[in-house]
């Protein structure tokens, strides 16, 4: 059966998503094969004692995950009383004060340079920079319009609705830790 971003609950994209990639449990190992994990990452990580932490937590997601959906969307709603959907939405209406413009793009966590001319070579960045103006609207109207733009299907797959959100937000959350100005 082939999932199709439009006709799934964005609740359900992460548990489709890592039933499709997890054929068997990955257990502990699993830390530092997850994309945007890089070694500083893991260095801070054993600084703070967390890498403990997150195994466990990496091998409770990976357990619960393998139960089935149902299971999977209580775990991600666990010690939290809203809903996840709207985890992300509640968190960038707290954040965002004014709309951020054009020049994100290139800010963002995890876009190198490769990225770009990558991007740039088939064309994509004025749709990448489309998508994230839309994104900022959508977000600035009203969470539920919020929540049919993450089911949207976008052809661009560095820049997937869900991978703007978390982006977006490692990146605003830097900003205002470092007191970088925002655009």
């Amino acid at each position: 059966m082939s999932i199709h971003p439009s006709n799934i609950d964005p609740c359900d994209i992460r548990s489709h998503k890592f039933t499709a990639l997890l054929s068997e449990p990955l257990g502990n190992k699993m830390l530092y094969k997850l994309p945007g994990i890089g070694l500083s990452t893991l260095k801070k990580m054993e600084k703070h004692k967390q890498i403990s932490k997150a195994e466990d937590l990496l091998s409770e997601f990976i357990h619960t995950l393998q139960l089935d959906h149902e299971q999977f969307r209580l775990w991600l709603m666990k010690d939290y009383s809203i809903d996840p959907c709207d985890i992300r939405s509640h968190k960038f209406t707290a954040l965002l004060s004014e709309p951020l413009g054009n020049k994100m793009l290139y800010k963002l966590p995890g876009i190198g340079l490769s990225t770009l001319k990558k991007m740039e070579k088939r064309k994509q960045i004025s749709k990448a920079e489309d998508l994230l103006r839309e994104f900022i609207y959508t977000l600035q109207l009203d969470h539920e319009q919020f929540r049919l733009w993450l089911m949207k299907d976008y052809s661009l797959p560095e820049y997937r609705a869900t991978e703007c959100v978390i982006a977006l937000i490692d990146y605003i959350e830097q900003a205002n830790k470092n007191h970088w100005p925002l655009p």
